[in-house]
């Protein structure tokens, strides 16, 4: 309803005309306002519906990784992969020795291996850097999970993986670098051993005998052939220690996986 105009008083009438137009432009926009506002509302609405369904596949995405990356799935992928590290290792080297009939256990190095030429070098290579890759999940995924109740079992689970690490070096770098091969090599077999002497004193502190006395013969066995050589020089290179000490760790790895392995299904 339009309001009468009226000029009495004090009040000029160009005041009260003012007043008027004002009054008119605003009837004008009131509808188009409306409109604005109830776009508004609906543009709102979308980004709120947007934003939900955002959260919503964030959700989902961070349950799927749990169910596959989950606490007993890392630990299983651990075991898995420290079983397969020692077979895909010596079946590698096993099968380049027998293709290099010139190779001796007492006048070679098993990396001599790994700079022949043809089918037997990449073959030897490729066993050391892809158990070592499998052996560095087996450290991070499964063992460490299993030693993380104590400080220094997770200490043993690091250096187990630093020496998985030294593994995929001499892989990579064959003796063609002669200096990087060898400080990788030495790396390997000392980390190997002190890192199974530190995880004893894990199990010991845990009170897992059986464990403590199995690790400690394993870790003895994996160090003796190097401080045999060191002392008496049995052989002329170092194949024969190589072997030995890798056999140990090798099987020390596989009875874990197979335990770790055995704890996800109950």
């Amino acid at each position: 309803m339009i309001p009468a105009l009226s000029c009495a008083g004090d009040v000029p009438c160009s005041i009260s005309l003012i007043s008027f137009s004002v009054y008119l432009s605003l009837a004008d926009h009131s509808e188009s306002w409306l409109v604005l506002w109830a776009g508004s509302s609906v543009s709102n609405a979308a980004v709120e519906r947007r934003k939900f369904l955002k959260q919503l596949a964030a959700i989902k995405v961070a349950q799927g990784l749990k169910l596959v990356f989950g606490n007993k799935s890392r630990q299983k992928l651990g075991a898995v992969a420290g079983i397969l590290a020692p077979v895909l290792a010596f079946t590698c080297i096993l099968l380049a020795i027998a293709s290099y009939p010139s190779f001796s256990w007492t006048n070679n190095a098993l990396s001599d291996l790994g700079v022949v030429k043809g089918f037997t070098g990449p073959l030897f290579n490729f066993g050391l850097y892809g158990s070592g890759f499998l052996g560095l999940i087996s450290a991070l995924f499964g063992l460490f999970s299993y030693l993380r109740k104590t400080l220094v079992g997770k200490a043993g689970a690091l250096t187990f993986a630093a020496a998985t690490v030294a593994l995929i070096c001499i892989g990579i770098f064959n003796e063609s670098f002669s200096g990087t091969h060898f400080a990788f090599s030495v790396a390997f077999f000392v980390l190997a051993p002190i890192s199974l002497f530190i995880i004893t004193c894990a199990f010991a502190l845990s009170h897992q005998k059986r464990s403590t006395f199995s690790t400690l013969t394993i870790g003895v066995i994996a160090a003796m052939p190097w401080i045999l050589l060191a002392a008496f020089r049995y052989a002329s290179n170092v194949a024969i220690p190589e072997t030995i000490s890798g056999l140990a760790v090798s099987a020390w790895a596989i009875a874990v996986g197979y335990r770790i392995l055995k704890q996800t299904k109950d």
